[in-house]
């Protein structure tokens, strides 16, 4: 039994470090100057891309703190001629997923889609990134429904105390509120 399991636990080393070896990790430059790192797989008939600009939370303006999660969240609800249920009944037509996302330290997205619809989803990527439309009613929605995220976490001792520690370790600096915003003063418990 125990032979038979580190027999197939080495035919799947193998394979997978065959797999690893058959992939290709290359630096492009754009013309503009952007890097990227390529990873080219073409066994899938799947394009993956994750892309990061920094940025994040931890340079939300005073007053605003929330404002670039709030600005990922809304970035796939609708851009230019298409409202948000335009804007996600086109990617779920194309077979693509999309999301944006704020840390403290960057700005990002990701998006998988198939192959054969590429040029389609990277016209959906560039409108949402070049012309969002951040209608009210969404705006209100999103912001309703981060309200309510933080008021359960609240209620997350694990949550609570990851606050309390960033806000005292770093205290008057922007790690000190999380990527929603919130800041929980030492002794707040």
């Amino acid at each position: 039994m125990i032979l038979s399991r580190r027999l197939a636990l080495a035919g799947l080393l193998t394979l997978v470090a065959a797999r690893a070896e058959a992939v290709e990790v290359r630096e492009v430059t754009t013309p503009r100057g952007l890097k990227a790192w390529l990873v080219e797989d073409r066994s899938t008939p799947v394009v993956a891309l994750s892309f990061s600009f920094d940025g994040g939370s931890a340079r939300d303006p005073a007053g605003q703190k929330g404002v670039s999660s709030l600005t990922a969240s809304l970035l796939t609800d609708g851009a230019g001629p298409m409202n948000a249920e335009a804007f996600k009944q086109r990617l779920e037509e194309q077979a693509t997923a999309l999301s944006f996302g704020s840390s403290l330290d960057y700005f990002g997205g990701s998006m998988r889609l198939l192959s054969a619809n590429r040029d389609d989803a990277f016209e959906m990527l560039r409108q949402a990134m070049t012309a969002p439309r951040f209608d009210a009613d969404r705006i209100e929605q999103r912001r309703a429904q981060m309200i309510a995220g933080l008021n359960q976490a609240d209620q997350r001792p694990a949550t609570v105390a990851q606050r309390t520690m960033m806000a005292t370790v770093f205290a008057g600096h922007p790690y000190s509120t999380n990527a929603s915003g919130v800041t929980n003063a030492p002794g707040e418990l």
